[in-house]
C-alpha cells in the first residue's frame, strides 16, 4: 500500500515538473522569437538558465525516485518566481 501512495504522490509530482519545464522551453522559444539577433553571449545566458531549471528538477525527482520519505520533502516549484525565474 505504501508503495502505491508513494507512486502516484511519485506521478504527481512529475507531472506538476514536467509543466515547468515545458513552460521554461515554451518562454525560452518566445524569446528566442523575439530576440533572432541576439548576441551570442545572450543566447548562452539563457540556454544556461534553461539548464538550470531542468537540472534543478531532474535531481529533484531522481531524489524522491530513490527516497520515498523525500516525495513531501520537496517544495512545489512554480515558474517565474525565486531560484526558477527565466530571465525577461
Amino acid at each position: 500500500m505504501n508503495g502505491l501512495i508513494f507512486s502516484c504522490r511519485y506521478i504527481d509530482s512529475l507531472t506538476t515538473q514536467l509543466k515547468v519545464i515545458e513552460t521554461a522551453i515554451d518562454e525560452q522559444t518566445k524569446w528566442l522569437e523575439a530576440n533572432r539577433d541576439a548576441e551570442a553571449d545572450r543566447l548562452k545566458v539563457h540556454k544556461k538558465q534553461l539548464e538550470q531549471i531542468v537540472n534543478s528538477i531532474v535531481t529533484k525527482l531522481s531524489g524522491q525516485n530513490s527516497d520515498p520519505g523525500g516525495v513531501d520533502n520537496v517544495p512545489p516549484t512554480r515558474h517565474g518566481h525565486g531560484q526558477n525565474s527565466l530571465e525577461k
